[in-house]
């Protein structure tokens, strides 16, 4: 494919740097130059390898990131970082002997050599090394309106060289990247996104929540799961989360796809008051329902007669059966069953672990610890208890067959004898 040259020359403000024998330049790009001169790898590279292994696969992330530009106020982007090689880049220092001295020191060698100017010619080839999908998102969202042409993203330039040698570096550089960034955590999304409902919702419960907001009901841990060592807690922050993803968002019948591109960009308050009272009165209606629940809210944080022991405890005061609970009522909210009638009708339904139907999908009865669990065995139980308690559509009892099927590897009339027995 042809690659189209821009003729005209650019002046980009820039800083230089050196780390080993990496020379780059720090710039500032509006987001109308970017669109107009960064072109995917396969577009500006004959070499089948580097397309291979530099060019991400573009697939919806950019059309969410340009829904974020385009609908986020308090939108910004880390540094692209970006591989250019023909035409003739020219760095140009800036003299600061003759500009007017710093009324504190003298600039030194290392300021001298580090602030200029970075010009382009028109005839470069730039890619991104890191950052595709910003820049696939920022041309999206360009040619829906150019409200957002004249807006800046630091762009970190390095020299690549089209030789076999040129190509294991720039190779290098991509995998180094990629390696050693990493994701930003669930727990510090918990605590800080300001543009993700579930974690707005989670803090505010924390916060003003008569039940959750005291002191040890919700524990701080670093994954879902609680330490073996916490008799207080009635769950953790992450399984928090994950419940009331499943309850507003799978509520709603969404997929994880749906559920990520909700979670993007900031809600308008009435809708994040909405989803902060729908979950508040959801726990109230759980406190009330489950005799465990009501027990231990009732007294200084205590979970140690609901976890552990020979019976294994309850369901509930496990994070994998807070997820089985907030399938279960997502179930509900999808068809229609008033939560008022089916959390009372869920809490009849025994939920000590080492009985039918936890015993075998969910909780090892033999050595007295929890399951290491699958998708379908989470499947399972929940479509288990909302058969136990009456809710299951008479239409889904053929998923909950082969769900049963599924999880404890047997065949069709060995599940439906084992599910009309109770599991």
């Amino acid at each position: 494919m042809s690659v189209s040259n821009f003729s005209s020359p650019l002046l980009l403000p820039c800083l230089r740097g050196q780390v080993e024998d990496w020379v780059y330049y720090v710039t500032l790009m509006q987001f109308r130059q970017i669109a107009d001169r960064f072109k995917p790898a396969e577009e500006i590279h004959k070499n089948k390898t580097l397309n291979e292994l530099l060019q991400r696969a573009l697939t919806g992330r950019s059309t969410e990131i340009s829904d974020y530009i385009r609908n986020q106020k308090q939108h910004f982007f880390n540094a692209v970082i970006a591989g250019i090689y023909e035409g003739e880049p020219r760095w140009i220092e800036i003299d600061l002997d003759s500009t007017e001295r710093s009324r504190y020191s003298e600039p030194t060698d290392f300021v001298r050599n580090s602030v200029g100017v970075l010009e382009l010619t028109g005839q470069e080839k730039i890619f991104a090394i890191d950052g595709q999908h910003r820049v696939e998102g920022i041309k999206v969202a360009l040619q829906k309106d150019s409200l957002h042409d004249k807006e800046e993203c630091a762009v970190i330039f390095v020299a690549h060289n089209g030789s076999s040698s040129g190509i294991e570096r720039t190779r290098r550089l991509f995998s180094t990247l990629n390696r050693y960034a990493k994701p930003v955590k669930l727990g510090e999304i918990i605590a800080l996104d300001e543009d993700d409902s579930i974690a707005i919702v989670t803090r505010w419960l924390l916060y003003h929540d008569p039940y959750l907001s005291r002191n040890e009901v919700i524990a701080a841990s670093k994954t879902k799961n609680l330490a073996v060592t916490d008799k207080k807690s009635f769950t953790s922050i992450q399984a928090l989360y994950d419940f009331i993803e499943r309850v507003l968002l799978g509520g709603r019948g969404w997929k994880t796809k749906q559920m990520a591109s909700f979670k993007m960009l900031r809600k308008p308050k009435i809708e994040l008051d909405s989803m902060c009272k729908e979950m508040s009165q959801v726990f109230q209606l759980l406190a009330f329902s489950f005799s465990e629940l009501k027990q231990y809210f009732k007294a200084p944080a205590d979970a140690g007669p609901y976890r552990g022991g020979f019976t294994g405890g309850s369901l509930i005061f496990r994070p994998v059966g807070v997820s089985v609970l907030g399938d279960c009522l997502a179930y509900c909210k999808i068809n229609s069953i008033d939560l008022k009638v089916a959390v009372p009708a869920l809490a009849k339904i025994d939920r000590t672990l080492q009985m039918s139907p936890w015993a075998g999908l969910l909780f090892d009865a033999s050595n007295l610890k929890m399951r290491r669990v699958t998708k379908t065995d989470l499947t399972c139980a929940t479509l288990m208890w909302l058969k136990l308690a009456g809710l299951l559509k008479a239409g889904d009892n053929g998923k909950l067959e082969q769900a049963f099927m599924n999880a404890h590897e047997v065949d069709a009339k060995t599940a439906a004898a084992r599910i009309k027995a109770g599991g």
